[in-house]
């Protein structure tokens, strides 16, 4: 009888074990600290989220981001490796900035360009399950006000 309540005391174990661990985690969106400002990555557009398109002309960007293969060379660098997201990190607070991918260039707002080639304004590294190439660069180009280090010296 005692193995039998052990048994039955160790399926809500096994059970809460089994459950994936996406259903669990934290639906955090990507955030970076930017000096005395937070930046965050805003998967719906807002009013208060500035709008970051991506071309794969680039041409027609406004900044340019390079994808490294090496965290030293990054300007960003984003690495899943921890096993949970801490709920704290990256709080809303007065000043934190909103970014979010739009679908079309709006007028005014920054148009990236993200790849391999040299020459960039910025430089990310990621290695993420969930954060994208996209998300980071937006992140960055949002930390830095939108304006790339090419477009300031055209001025």
């Amino acid at each position: 009888m005692l193995r039998f309540g052990v048994f039955l005391s160790a399926i809500p174990l096994v059970l809460a074990g089994a459950v994936p661990h996406d259903w669990t985690a934290s639906s955090a969106h990507p955030c970076i600290a930017a000096g005395m400002t937070t930046v965050r990555y805003a998967p719906t557009p807002t009013p208060s989220a500035r709008p970051v398109a991506f071309t794969s002309d680039p041409k027609l960007a406004t900044i340019k981001v390079q994808i490294v293969d090496s965290p030293d060379l990054a300007d960003l660098v984003i690495v899943d490796d921890a096993k949970t997201a801490d709920a704290q990190t990256c709080g809303i607070d007065n000043i934190t900035r909103l970014v979010t991918i739009s679908a079309q260039p709006v007028p005014g707002e920054p148009v990236v360009y993200l790849s391999r080639e040299t020459g960039a304004d910025y430089r990310v590294y990621v290695v993420s399950k969930t954060v994208s190439l996209q998300h980071a660069a937006a992140l960055i180009v949002g930390a830095r006000g939108g304006h790339g280090r090419l477009a300031a010296a055209a001025l």
